[in-house]
């Protein structure tokens, strides 16, 4: 892989950084995603490399909720409860407006995951005789 030397405004710099912690990226990822992303919709994407890391599915599967990790769920659901709690505080203080568009992706992904999640929860429990 060859690398270069590449010179940005302060605004583009800026720009670039925000977008690459939204996503979790360094920035030299950012900008190979952004192209990569550029050339796919050219229709000029690059060969894909055997080196390539496969990417992990999304969105994530499901954990199967059982007997032996009824517990290590029902605390990423209540986990997951406790910011989906904290995101909708904050969409409803603002009415909506102020959340960006990767919270209010992120409010929606946590939305669905715990309604999945919960009858499934249930299920086990029932099986297994607790009183909720």
């Amino acid at each position: 892989m060859d690398q270069i030397a590449v010179c940005f405004p302060p605004e583009t710099l800026a720009f670039l950084k925000r977008t690459a912690e939204r996503e979790f990226r360094t920035v030299g990822a950012q900008i190979r995603f952004m192209i990569e992303d550029a050339a796919k919709r050219a229709g000029n994407a690059p060969p894909v490399s055997a080196k390539q890391v496969a990417r992990e599915a999304w969105p994530p599967p499901l954990p199967v909720v059982t007997k032996d990790n009824l517990a290590d769920v029902k605390l990423k659901v209540l986990e997951m409860e406790a910011e989906r709690d904290a995101l909708a505080r904050r969409e409803h203080s603002t009415g909506g407006d102020a959340l960006y568009p990767h919270h209010q992706d992120r409010l929606s992904f946590l939305r669905s995951r715990i309604e999945a999640l919960q009858p499934h929860i249930k299920a086990i429990e029932r099986l297994m005789g607790v009183r909720t």
